[in-house]
């Protein structure tokens, strides 16, 4: 529970926006993403997302380890995003210290249309799997 309030505490929590585009949300809202972490792969339930949406990532650790969850571009490996929270507070695209058996959420807005990926760079997680494609149109 600490570790949740932590995140929303360091901005992980709240909307942010990153690049251009435009934000249909405040008439459609987040479309919801179901992001299941495990040892050793990372499962989405939807792998293409319009562009122009806040996403809100519910991320459940069903994992027996402590994972992360980073939004990078694809190929990357370790390059998470510099996203801008609503408040103007500046902070990368990631998720840490997701403990076995907890679920957080995250709202994002994307920074445009093209490939991404989210990844566990805990260390050997990446590795051995932990990554998962998905595509923003």
């Amino acid at each position: 529970m600490l570790v949740v309030a932590a995140l929303t505490a360091a901005g992980c929590g709240s909307s942010a926006n990153a690049g251009e585009g435009t934000n249909d949300s405040a008439t459609t809202g987040p479309m919801m993403v179901r992001v299941t972490l495990s040892d050793w792969q990372i499962t989405m339930s939807r792998t293409s997302i319009p562009a122009g949406r806040r996403v809100s990532f519910i991320i459940s650790n069903a994992g027996a380890v402590e994972h992360e969850m980073v939004l990078e571009p694809s190929g990357s490996d370790d390059q998470p995003y510099q996203l801008t929270g609503v408040d103007g507070t500046k902070f990368e695209s990631e998720v840490e210290s997701i403990h076995p058996g907890s679920t957080v959420s995250v709202t994002w807005q994307l920074p445009g249309k093209g490939r991404y990926q989210l990844a566990c760079h805990v260390p050997g997680h990446f590795q051995r799997g932990m990554v998962s494609q998905f595509t923003v149109t």
